[in-house]
């Protein structure tokens, strides 16, 4: 009677140890993978979106001619290539949904933005309006590239753990 307990006990802890190690090397990924080349593209939009806000204030004056739409529509269509670019990219990514949200978010107050500096008045900004709208959108840049950069801390504890395991 006690030899069959003991080779039950044994089985189940062959059993265990063989379900134990198998899990051992499984991890579940909940969200896309860090992309560099992405956290770059990130970095280097928001600096378009702060150097445009930031020359607008600098070189014009409110209420002159030279802060009108027309003068700054190219660099409105440029930004909005970088920002629809991105959003196009993380909409594509698998398990990146919070991210996706954020560009869209993003491209969007981007295009109110524009078309409120096209249809304001004689067509300029007030500098007030200048000042919030580059807060807004850096604000939202931010979120976009902590987004992408905890992802990268994601990847870090996921090689730790994998070092612990060996």
């Amino acid at each position: 009677m006690n030899k069959i307990i003991l080779r039950r006990s044994r089985i189940a802890v062959l059993l265990l140890s063989v379900f134990t190690l198998s899990f051992a090397g499984c991890k579940v990924q909940l969200i896309s993978a860090y992309d560099d080349a992405i956290h770059t593209q990130i970095t280097t939009a928001s600096k378009d979106i702060d150097t445009f806000y930031t020359q607008m204030l600098a070189t014009t004056t409110q209420g002159s001619a030279a802060r009108q739409y027309s003068n700054f529509a190219a660099n409105y269509a440029t930004i909005e290539v970088e920002l629809r670019q991105l959003y196009n990219i993380n909409s594509t990514r698998a398990k990146n949904a919070q991210q996706d949200t954020i560009c869209s978010l993003t491209l969007k107050q981007w295009l109110k933005y524009e078309a409120m500096h096209k249809g304001t008045g004689n067509g300029t900004l007030m500098d007030f309006q200048i000042t919030l709208n580059r807060d807004f959108m850096l604000a939202k840049m931010q979120a976009m590239e902590v987004s992408e950069r905890v992802k990268m801390l994601g990847a870090s504890q996921a090689s730790s753990s994998t070092n612990t395991n060996q």
